[in-house]
């Protein structure tokens, strides 16, 4: 969903638990974050985002796997017990550049998706501290929270894990968010996955903060 401008944070939290994502398609950094301060604590600083090669990322970094190839469905903070709500983005230049994809686990045409991930147990594994189980998609009450990144968190059925990987790669995105400079995009890390193709141009820098949900 594109917004112009920074308008109801309410407005924008109902959105966003359906429809996984919205872009303001012109937007400063500043704007964005009055945008998205009602949503939760904000953490304090932007990390930079770039497109790298392999041997120059951390090794198991999504681009430490892929470099500019296509990162698979995840959540971020997947391996955190206390993982971000929402990825506050923001592109500083972009050249050519592919979408980030959205997959909203609450439309109705994510249900299949939904339902086996709610029915899949994970073996997380952090890289420090004892690892701990999960469900994939916790969906117990008003909660709403999936956790899904394939380099840390398995699921400990075989047949799951084959069902869910069948699935998510035939399913098309429910949306996308196309870079230009000065592009915003608030996701929200409960209710969708995200992806990215692969990339041709190396030339796209995207500034990332993440909110976190308040007691």
């Amino acid at each position: 969903m594109s917004i112009d401008g920074p308008g109801s944070r309410l407005a924008y939290s109902e959105v966003l638990a359906v429809n996984g994502f919205i872009v303001f398609p012109e937007i400063s950094k500043d704007d964005l974050v009055k945008a998205a301060s009602g949503l939760g604590w904000m953490a304090p600083d932007w990390h930079r985002i770039e497109v790298r090669e392999r041997k120059h990322a951390r090794p198991n970094s999504l681009s430490g796997l892929y470099g500019r190839g296509s990162f698979p469905w995840h959540t971020d903070g997947a391996i955190a017990r206390d993982s971000p709500r929402y990825l506050m983005m923001h592109c500083g230049d972009a050249d050519l550049s592919e979408p980030t994809e959205i997959l909203a686990l609450k439309r109705e045409s994510s249900e299949d998706i939904a339902n086996v991930m709610a029915g899949t147990a994970l073996l997380v594994t952090p890289d420090k501290g004892s690892k701990w189980f999960s469900r994939a998609l916790d969906r117990g009450g008003s909660r709403f929270q999936a956790r899904w990144d394939t380099r840390a968190c398995t699921p400990r059925s075989a047949r799951s894990a084959m069902r869910l990987q069948g699935l998510l790669a035939d399913i098309e995105p429910t949306g996308s968010v196309q870079w230009a400079a000065g592009t915003g995009v608030i996701i929200d890390n409960f209710t969708a996955l995200h992806r990215r193709p692969c990339v041709g141009s190396p030339n796209r820098i995207l500034h990332r903060r993440y909110i976190y949900e308040q007691d």
